[in-house]
């Protein structure tokens, strides 16, 4: 006996509805292709959600609000480009997130807060250029962070505290210009060195636990510029970085030459001056620094 079968027809898509509330839903393939499209409210409350792909493309885009919440997420990709994008609150929280390349181009950016804490960060390269920022706080701690180059010029500076402690960094050049200042404290230690040039003129200030005015030695003070940033040198150390001071000036930054030191950094004394800081000479040494005593 001879047995035949014949397949049901496919079930057709599910019909375009205006209905009661819900108002919209289209669901295809089968390759009747588009896959998804729901759309309502007038208190049938979602408001928007459409998927598609294979190859279809678009896919993913989900918006809602007016109480349905999430407000946007938009993700695309296998050439419908834009990959990523989620933005939500009043409530829905966390607020904004963009991701994109292999060409879509930027590559980063999450902001939040009103609790849900982390506030800022952008990445970008890959020529969407500006390639790092961070900066935090009210309690996500880091506040600040600037890093860039591959010409979106700046390159570092780190600023924090309120306990994410390290404060203050900056680095530039490669025409960005400045080039160094490092200045901490209030236990993230070393306070204070600058230095530059190249045409960000001062070069070089060091100062770290300086106390001269009513002396119980802490000392580490380091200062030389010019080319035309003037004053050039003085080096005073201590706490068993021994030298203690010598200052030399000139090209009209004046007093030229003192040299002091001991509690065994031994020289102890040389005073010159002239082109009009007047003195001229005195030398006076020993407790084995040797020459005692001249004066012209």
């Amino acid at each position: 006996m001879e047995c035949t079968y014949t397949p049901s027809p496919p079930a057709p898509s599910p019909p375009l509805l205006y209905t009661g509330l819900l108002s919209s839903a289209l669901y295809c393939d089968s390759q009747g292709l588009l896959s998804s499209a729901l759309y309502c409210d007038s208190q049938g409350l979602l408001s928007s959600a459409l998927y598609c792909d294979s190859q279809g493309l678009l896919s993913s885009s989900v918006y809602c609000d007016s109480q349905g919440l999430l407000s946007s997420a938009l993700y695309c990709d296998s050439q419908g480009l834009l990959s990523s994008s989620v933005y939500c609150d009043s409530q829905g929280l966390l607020s904004s997130a963009l991701y994109c390349d292999s060409q879509g181009l930027l590559s980063s950016a999450l902001y939040c807060d009103s609790q849900s804490l982390l506030s800022s960060s952008v990445y970008c390269d890959s020529q969407g250029l500006l390639s790092s920022s961070l900066y935090c706080d009210s309690q996500g701690l880091l506040s600040s962070s600037l890093y860039c180059d591959s010409q979106g010029l700046l390159s570092s500076a780190l600023y924090c505290d309120s306990q994410g402690l390290l404060s203050s960094s900056l680095y530039c050049d490669s025409q960005g210009l400045l080039s160094s200042a490092l200045y901490c404290d209030s236990q993230g230690l070393l306070s204070s060195s600058l230095y530059c040039d190249s045409q960000g003129l001062l070069s070089c200030s060091v100062y770290c636990d300086f106390i001269l005015a009513s002396s119980p030695v802490l000392y580490t003070v380091t200062l030389y510029c010019d080319s035309q940033g003037l004053l050039s040198s003085s080096v005073y150390c201590d706490s068993q970085g021994l030298l203690s001071c010598s200052l030399y000036c000139d090209s009209q930054g004046l007093l030229s030459c003192s040299l002091y030191c001991d509690s065994q950094g031994l020289l102890s004394s040389a005073l010159y001056c002239d082109s009009q800081s007047l003195l001229s000479c005195s030398l006076y040494c020993d407790s084995q620094g040797l020459l005692s005593c001249s004066l012209y």
